[in-house]
């Protein structure tokens, strides 16, 4: 049986090539087991919870940022 310590670095290694809807139901799937962890694994809980609302955001980021390059370059591609 593994450990909670051992799910929670397995779920880390998993959201390091997760998508933005993978790293969301990760984070609920944590949250949900928190309640019930003692408080070792609560605060391991909750530095992953956060290293994954960081990976979220970060992927939104770089997606938003991918449209912006792309609106820019738009109205030139058109003119052409």
């Amino acid at each position: 049986m593994n450990t909670v310590t051992e799910i929670l670095n397995a779920i880390e290694v998993d959201a390091e090539r997760a998508c933005v809807q993978e790293l969301r139901r990760m984070s609920s799937r944590v949250l949900q087991m928190r309640p019930s962890l003692d408080p070792d694994d609560r605060d391991h809980a909750d530095a992953l919870v956060s290293k994954l609302r960081h990976l979220v955001a970060d992927q939104v980021l770089v997606a938003a940022e991918r449209t912006t390059q792309e609106q820019r370059f738009e109205p030139v591609a058109l003119a052409a």
